[in-house]
């Protein structure tokens, strides 16, 4: 019996985060015959993950952009398009994209992406020196919110 798409990204991500690059290409290039049109956006993501794992940053970035614009509901897209953008210190687009992402999390009822979004919002406001327009902001997020950035743990509280 097949896997769900579900079981498939997690194969697919186990194989990444055992570093086994050659294996997920193969598994994703397996599907693209395989899985429904409306779920082809998630091999560009899967794609994206690879890239940016064995260190093609740019790629990585063009798969997820993608991804993001074949299926613009898929939140998860527009999350790892502002991680991907912020970390390539692209924090115009990181801004825009992480605007759009708190937007649409509060249109769909979504909570998983929104604090996390908002955390990495006033981080990246900070990072192009509108600090002041960054502690506006802060004062509209919980204070308990936080975000992994850049390997470290960054709470709302002590931005």
């Amino acid at each position: 019996m097949p896997l769900s798409i579900n079981e498939t990204g997690k194969y697919i991500t186990g194989l990444i985060n055992q570093k086994r690059f050659s294996e997920a290409d193969a598994a994703i290039d397996a599907l693209e015959a395989e899985i429904p049109l409306a779920d082809r956006h998630r091999l560009l993501g899967w794609r994206s993950q690879v890239r940016w794992e064995q260190g093609f940053k740019a790629a990585a970035l063009n798969f997820i952009r993608s991804a993001r614009a074949a299926e613009p509901r898929f939140l998860a897209h527009a999350y790892w398009t502002a991680v991907m953008e912020f970390e390539l210190a692209l924090y115009a687009d990181a801004e825009e994209t992480l605007r759009s992402l708190i937007q649409n999390c509060g249109e769909y009822g979504d909570s998983f992406y929104m604090g996390e979004a908002q955390v990495r919002l006033i981080v990246c406001l900070k990072a192009m020196g509108r600090v002041a327009e960054a502690e506006q902001l802060k004062k509209s997020v919980d204070p308990q919110l936080s975000a992994y950035i850049g390997g470290e743990l960054i709470e709302a509280a002590h931005l």
